[in-house]
């Protein structure tokens, strides 16, 4: 686990700026859904990247 290697601030740090990315991705996401405009290429890009993040905060965070 990534949790590990990581002091308590700089992990407290890094879940805020991940929590930041998530709300963000989460708001492109939905003005996506909403347009809907056919091309579902950039959705499905924007789901596999917040994915990713879930992904690393689950690693650095044991809240996930």
């Amino acid at each position: 686990m990534i949790y590990y290697l990581f002091h308590e601030k700089e992990r407290q740090e890094i879940e805020q700026m991940l929590i930041r990315e998530l709300s963000e991705l989460d708001e492109l996401i939905y003005i996506r859904a909403s347009l809907s405009e056919g091309n579902c290429v950039k959705e499905r890009a924007l789901k596999e990247k917040r994915d990713i993040l879930v992904n690393v905060m689950s690693k650095i965070t044991k809240k996930l």
